[in-house]
């Protein structure tokens, strides 16, 4: 068993304060609707919502303590549980700090266009078959995602793992000074938050900065197939950091020897840590095959077990809105579902119909597309948008359902029947209509278009939810 995350000693040593005594915390928390008994809360001050109006509600939840700037107006300033201070975000960061500091786990931190969260989930399962591993979860990724992430590391890990992203320029480098990674991986560089940006090599530039945390001797792990890779492994060695190199080109360090793909599975051979190693990954299409040979060298880059490593390849399963497989049941058939409604950038989105394509060939089902706009991709969003035609007349596609400004015309473009709705709740009202029980649907779009409300009514919907399997890789 692990000791507690915190206790009142530590807290005070990491704030540099005294605070009274309280029972130890055992999580960490800034949504109250999300504590557990024994927590520490954390009330942040947000542009929508202010934590300290819902601290009596985590403390009716079970959190033994709470860090706030001001007296909650239903407590007592004498309440040994509420920890003062002047900014409770600054006192966050603190903490993550001190939990860095104390820890002596290996850490890597992943950043990119596409696939950061996915890779950290694997990456996490990966290194857990073989230590106690930590990780970020969903995309606790930026100013505030960090350092939670952090802050719920126990002393006694020996392995983290942290997402990193951004959405601005100037936004990972105090990411990565907080998590110090002892690796990092840059997954791609693509369109995604290009609206914040001049172009792509800036975007590249930002996630390079990623570097900036890392000590001389780290290692850079550079997925080789966008074209800044070079710039990123020339940026990486200014750092004095080992690079190594990941793709399908002889110029890489670690690529296939052999490859066999299928519709819901991919099986390779690599040349890594002076062995050729084997293994099924249980996702489709080249961007799996890239991220797990990302995967991989990492683990042999913390010094994990690569053995077990490649086993927990063949048992991957995505969290929810990232290609999460789904069998409904209704009185007049199976509907097949897949759940990537997480989110979408123009890398996501390509790679996830390309994926898909495969799946209808190998299908007698109607595939039905559930489609939304992808946002933040400022002047250039209808090119980005019409770029994908191509993509989606390979997939097949009988019909489109979409929501936004862009989506609509690819999906008619690309010479697929297309209905245009208002918003979710009209998609989920003809989506209804359509279904015969033999569809195969597909959803996907930014998360601004809520598409995961689609996939919440399907599932509400059904009499029955079958096996979930993976497929699919999330924005």
């Amino acid at each position: 068993m692990f000791d507690p995350v915190w206790t009142a000693l530590e807290i005070s040593q990491s704030l540099g304060m005294p605070v009274q005594d309280f029972k130890a915390c055992t999580g960490v928390q800034i949504d109250s609707r999300s504590i557990v008994p024994g927590d520490l809360f954390v009330a942040l001050s947000g542009c929508e919502t202010d934590g300290h109006n819902f601290v009596s509600n985590a403390f009716e939840s079970g959190a033994h303590a709470a860090i706030v700037s001001r007296l909650p107006s239903d407590l007592e300033q004498s309440d040994e549980r509420l920890i003062f201070v002047e900014d409770t975000g600054v006192a966050l960061n603190r903490l993550a700090h001190a939990a860095r500091a104390r820890a002596s786990a290996r850490c890597i931190a992943v950043t990119g266009s596409a696939g950061k969260t996915s890779v950290v989930q694997a990456l996490r399962a990966a290194l857990a078959r073989a230590g106690e591993a930590h990780s970020s979860i969903k995309s606790f990724n930026n100013h505030v995602g960090v350092p939670v992430s952090l802050a719920r590391m126990h002393a006694q890990s020996e392995y983290g793992v942290f997402e990193v992203g951004m959405s601005a320029q100037g936004e990972i480098e105090p990411l990565a000074q907080l998590i110090k990674p002892d690796v990092c991986i840059i997954t791609t560089i693509g369109a995604a938050h290009l609206k914040a940006f001049e172009d792509r090599e800036a975007i590249a530039r930002e996630k390079a900065s990623i570097f900036k945390g890392m000590s001389a001797g780290g290692t850079a792990i550079i997925g080789m197939q966008h074209a800044y890779s070079d710039l990123l492994c020339t940026l990486a060695k200014a750092h004095d950091l080992k690079v190594i190199k990941v793709g399908f080109d002889d110029q890489c360090d670690v690529r296939p020897v052999k490859v066999y793909e299928q519709a819901t599975c991919s099986c390779l051979s690599i040349g890594l840590a002076d062995r050729l190693i084997t293994f099924k990954v249980n996702q489709p299409g080249p961007e799996w095959i890239l991220n797990a040979m990302m995967i991989l060298t990492a683990v042999n880059a913390v010094k994990g077990d690569i053995a077990e490593a490649a086993l927990s390849l063949a048992s991957l399963v995505p969290e929810k809105g990232r290609g999460r497989l789904h069998e409904l049941m209704f009185e007049n058939g199976t509907v097949t579902l897949q759940d990537d409604s997480y989110n979408a950038n123009p890398l996501s989105m390509r790679a996830a119909l390309g994926r898909f394509a495969r799946l209808t060939k190998e299908t007698t089902q109607k595939s039905i597309a559930v489609l939304g706009d992808m946002a933040e991709l400022g002047r250039n969003e209808e090119a980005e948008h019409l770029a994908l035609v191509p993509y989606l007349k390979q997939t097949g596609f009988d019909l489109a359902l979409t929501v936004g400004d862009y989506m609509p015309k690819a999906s008619k473009e690309a010479g697929i029947e297309t209905i245009s709705c208002k918003n979710v709740a009209e998609i989920s009202d003809v989506l209804q209509t359509k279904l015969s029980g033999n569809e195969l649907i597909y959803v996907k779009g930014s998360n601004s278009t809520h598409l995961t409300r689609v996939v919440d009514d399907l599932i509400k919907l059904s009499r029955y939810e079958g096996h979930t399997t993976a497929l699919g890789q999330g924005a």
